[in-house]
C-alpha cells in the first residue's frame, strides 16, 4: 500500500478455517506490519476465531463497551443511542499502539469496520520500524536503552486534553 507500510490480500475469507489463507495474511503481516482485507462478513465468533490464530486474544480493560456475549469485541464508535455512546466514543483520539500499557503488549489488532462515517474517521498507521533505521547513527544510540512509560490513563499525559475534565483533576507526567 506504500514503499513504508501495508499490504492488500485479496482472495481470501476471514470466516473461513482457511491455513493456506491465514499463512498468506500472517506472511504479509510479518513484512508489511500491517494487512487490510476489504469486503469480509465476519460474525462475532468468526472474529473470535480468526484472532486466536495469532494466539491467545486477550479482554480489553474498558468492559463498558464489550460486545454483548463477546467480551474478546471491543465497540468503537460515536454513535449514540439514548443520548448514550454504543463504543468508546473517543478510541485514536491521539497517536498510540493499542494496549501497549500491558505488561505484554498485543501481538496484534484487528480493526473490523462495520459502519464508515460520512466524514472524519481516519484511521493512520505508521511503520515505527522503518523510522527508526531512518535515524542518524547517533540519535540511534542516545535511544539505546531508554524506556518509555505507557498508561491507559489520559490524565497521566499532560499533552493530552480531555473533554469536560477540569484542570484540578489532570495528574502530573510520570517522568524516569
Amino acid at each position: 500500500m506504500s514503499p513504508a507500510l501495508g499490504a492488500e490480500i485479496t482472495g481470501v475469507d476471514l470466516s473461513r478455517d482457511d491455513d493456506a489463507g491465514f499463512e498468506a495474511i500472517h506472511r504479509a503481516l510479518l513484512d508489511h506490519h500491517m494487512v487490510v482485507v476489504r469486503d469480509q462478513d465476519v460474525p462475532p465468533p468468526a472474529q473470535i476465531a480468526f484472532s486466536r490464530r495469532f494466539g491467545a486474544v486477550e479482554a480489553h480493560d474498558n468492559t463498558r463497551y464489550f460486545k454483548d456475549g463477546f467480551p474478546e469485541i471491543l465497540i468503537l464508535s460515536n454513535d449514540l443511542k439514548n443520548g448514550e455512546p454504543i463504543g468508546v466514543p473517543d478510541a485514536g483520539d491521539a497517536w498510540h499502539s493499542d494496549l501497549s500499557f500491558k505488561e505484554i503488549p498485543a501481538l496484534v489488532t484487528i480493526l473490523f469496520v462495520i459502519h464508515l462515517p460520512n466524514r472524519g474517521g481516519v484511521t493512520e498507521f505508521t511503520n515505527l520500524h522503518a523510522a527508526f533505521d531512518a535515524l542518524r547513527d547517533d540519535l540511534k544510540r542516545r535511544l539505546d536503552g531508554l524506556r518509555g512509560v505507557h498508561t491507559v490513563n489520559k490524565l497521566r499525559n499532560p499533552r493530552v486534553a480531555i473533554a469536560g475534565t477540569p484542570k484540578r483533576f489532570i495528574a502530573p507526567a510520570i517522568r524516569q
